[in-house]
């Protein structure tokens, strides 16, 4: 049985491996697992019909309890969308998943999914550089906005070239300088591309 955990929304207090654990409600965790995928996958966001996910949480071992803050109000949204199920709750699981995979073609989906490779959509960059433009959370400073800027540069070019390049970032450990390179440049590239297919630019970090 799960409690609020005072001030943190989203989150509950239950028991793990022993001991209590603050954890993300379970409906909010496959939510977040759902998203990533849509978001960073191309198997769940390119062409014109892209595998449709679906999510849910089954905890089987945990019988049902009404009252339990699992389902109180305050996760309503989250339920309705990635309902959690119980040791109690079999048929609606059942239920849950024959609605969405028991017409086959399994085989070919899996495939889909193995030929496909993580890559951020565009939506997803698109909306990281426009909440990083401008943020001063993210301002780089002195070599961090000279790596950046070679990088982006370099970036434009391969575009341009259609051909990849691979650029190592050096830096102190223990500041996020690569770190927060590593979050800037994709957002910033999405947003002065004109986002037609090229080849990929890869950013790795070096120490």
């Amino acid at each position: 049985m799960g409690s609020l955990l005072g001030g943190v929304r989203d989150k509950v207090v239950t028991r793990v491996g022993g001991g209590m654990r603050d954890v993300l409600h379970p409906s909010v965790q496959v939510m977040q697992y759902r998203n990533y995928l849509q978001d960073s996958h191309t198997a769940f966001y390119e062409g014109g019909n892209p595998i449709r996910l679906a999510s849910c949480a089954y905890l089987h071992n945990y019988p049902y309890q009404a009252n339990d803050v699992l389902f109180s109000q305050r996760f309503e949204r989250y339920l309705a969308t990635d309902p959690l199920f119980t040791a109690d709750h079999v048929d609606e699981l059942i239920g849950f998943l024959s609605e969405r995979v028991s017409e086959g073609r399994g085989e070919e989906i899996l495939k889909r999914v193995e030929k496909g490779s993580y890559r951020p959509s565009k939506q997803l960059l698109e909306h990281v550089g426009h909440i990083l433009d401008g943020a001063e959370e993210y301002v780089l400073l002195d070599e961090q906005l000279i790596a950046f800027e070679r990088v982006l540069a370099s970036a434009v070019q391969a575009m341009h070239s259609r051909k990849k390049s691979i650029i190592l970032v050096r830096g102190g450990r223990g500041r996020g300088s690569r770190s927060l390179l590593s979050i800037c440049l994709p957002a910033y590239r999405a947003m002065v591309s004109e986002r037609t297919t090229s080849p990929a630019h890869e950013l790795s970090q070096q120490p």
